[in-house]
């Protein structure tokens, strides 16, 4: 619905739920990262060790499923983004069945 060129915010990027949208949108449509903000917060020792462990083992259990080069550098672009803008590059013409793994 949205025209091309047109943007949409998306706020708390961090929950899993629209964490997985915004991979969603960027595989699947055609939508480009606008402008993004980062969290200013340090994150924990927690939070590092987890994201160490997924960069070191997601190789490993790869299928197919995994998303393309493409779709990865776009994941990992918003690891850390609490608020994302995104831009319509173009309109849908995509078949009726196409998906991406994200």
């Amino acid at each position: 619905m949205l025209d091309v060129g047109g943007i949409i915010v998306v706020d708390d990027v961090g929950y899993p739920s629209i964490h997985r949208l915004c991979h969603f949108i960027l595989s699947n449509r055609n939508y480009a990262a606008f402008d993004f903000a980062r969290y200013g917060q340090r994150s924990s020792l927690k939070q590092r060790l987890k994201h160490f462990a997924q960069m070191v083992l997601r190789p490993l259990v790869r299928d197919d499923f995994t998303p393309d080069m493409t779709v990865r550098a776009n994941q990992r672009m918003i690891e850390s983004v609490q608020l994302i803008a995104l831009r319509k590059e173009a309109e849908d013409r995509r078949p009726f069945d196409h998906f991406l793994a994200f």
